[in-house]
């Protein structure tokens, strides 16, 4: 006989509090931020696609008098989503619990530890999904890698991109996704230096702001979450989760059933917020009576329209 989970008996609303807070102040992953999060309430579903041909023809008519105007529509169509979930847990020794002092939180500590190992996970999850060939309408390598300056030409790589997306898509590309290797090496590209000078922020340091304005797009995204490369129990080596490529898409500030987007980010509601994410905390009697504190996220980032993204592979030496 099936019986409900110590975690489905108790959820945690200050922790979940602070874990939620957690993913969104953590400038370093990026992945929950570039496919817009659409909140659902159950695990699996359908959603509709449209079909961009009627929105491509100018189907207006000339009419005068009495005559009908000329009409029209579009089709729909559906896909499916389904929303995994991922679940990770740090237990709290009870000796350990009462020899912490202030300012510590064990729990708050534990809480960040729980909310870090979950974001890892979503970030790899985009990046071997969809940061790499074979997921977006076209894939190309820079004629010139970005990091040789003297013939480099990224600001026109980029134009050239969003020329292609708008062409494929109807509309214009907004985001521009870059792992930090790519980044490092566009910041000093002189080309990007001589458009500084330009740039109605007032800084002499190039930022993401900055960047988004001289590439022409809303949002200029860096992915600078770093992750273990070696199996738990070895030498630790880690590296860039993002690499040397980068990504410019299309996605629309808020989901729309009449607008393309590069993709979606499916989030369980029932995980206690629109972000899929939930904290429970409860008693491990079994162990020295510590006390548990288990996250689960419910999610799927799904790729919707793959015109709407154009992919950079290899873009930096």
């Amino acid at each position: 006989m099936s019986q409900p989970t110590k975690s489905m008996v108790h959820v945690d609303v200050p922790l979940t509090n602070i874990a939620v807070k957690f993913m969104q102040d953590s400038n370093e992953f990026i992945a929950g931020k570039i496919f817009p999060n659409v909140p659902v309430a159950k695990q699996s579903n359908k959603y509709f696609t449209f079909n961009r041909d009627a929105f491509a023809r100018a189907q207006a008519e000339r009419r005068s008098g009495a005559e009908e105007s000329a009409g029209g529509g579009y089709q729909l169509s559906t896909d499916n989503y389904f929303c995994d979930q991922f679940s990770f847990h740090k237990d709290v020794p009870s000796d350990l619990l009462a020899n912490t002092d202030a300012p510590l939180d064990a729990f708050r500590d534990a809480t960040d530890f729980v909310a870090r190992a979950m974001l890892l996970k979503q970030e790899a999850d985009f990046v071997s999904t969809y940061f790499k060939t074979g997921v977006w309408t076209t894939d190309v390598t820079p004629g010139v890698l970005w990091s040789t300056y003297a013939t480099s030409d990224p600001i026109e790589d980029v134009k050239a991109g969003k020329r292609a997306i708008q062409k494929a898509s109807l509309f214009k590309p907004n985001t521009l996704v870059v792992g930090p290797e790519v980044h490092d090496k566009l910041i000093d590209h002189p080309d990007i230096l001589d458009k500084m000078k330009y740039t109605a922020i007032p800084t002499p340091k190039a930022t993401e702001a900055m960047l988004a304005q001289i590439f022409d797009v809303d949002r200029y995204l860096v992915g600078e979450s770093v992750a273990a490369t070696s199996v738990e129990g070895q030498t630790l080596t880690t590296g860039f989760q993002w690499g040397k490529n980068a990504l410019l898409c299309y996605t629309p500030s808020s989901p729309s059933m009449l607008a393309p987007a590069a993709g979606y980010t499916f989030s369980w509601s029932a995980y206690g917020n629109g972000f899929g994410a939930r904290i429970s905390r409860f008693p491990m009697r079994e162990l020295n009576n510590a006390e548990r504190v288990e996250g689960d996220m419910a999610y799927d980032m799904k790729v919707v329209a793959p015109q709407c993204g154009y992919f950079f592979n290899g873009a930096v030496a």
